[in-house]
């Protein structure tokens, strides 16, 4: 199964660093966040607990172990690696694709390739 380690960051450019930060500490010092979220902390001293905490869900025991040391073997890039315009990228693709489902006969080459077309353009723009 593919791993991966979501991080939370503040940019360099944050209009707002300062609240970021606030915003940040207190999604890493709330455990029913960080659970409800699926995040392992990555303060190791705190991962035993939160462990412990999900062990809670299961009725059988789960070798934790293993998660604690898959982190080292996360997939660099991922599939939830950066991508620029994401929610942009996104809607084109499910554009592309509802059309490609609901339209038969198309030329899936012609497709794509107005699809890369029209994608490089919102990375071109430096879309948000």
């Amino acid at each position: 199964a593919a791993f991966n380690a979501d991080t939370f960051r503040i940019l360099k450019g944050s209009k707002h660093p300062d609240e970021a930060f606030k915003v940040l500490t207190y999604l890493l010092a709330n455990q029913d966040l960080l659970k409800l979220y699926g995040g392992m902390p990555a303060v190791e001293s705190q991962q035993d607990a939160f462990l412990q905490g999900l062990q809670a869900d299961y009725k059988q025991t789960i070798d934790w172990k293993v998660a604690k040391e898959g982190v080292q073997f996360a997939d660099v890039p991922n599939f939830e690696s950066y991508t620029p315009a994401y929610n942009q990228t996104l809607n084109l693709i499910n554009t592309f694709f509802t059309k490609w489902q609901a339209t038969p006969g198309l030329d899936i080459d012609k497709e794509v390739a107005d699809m890369k077309a029209q994608m490089q353009a919102i990375w071109d723009q430096g879309g948000n």
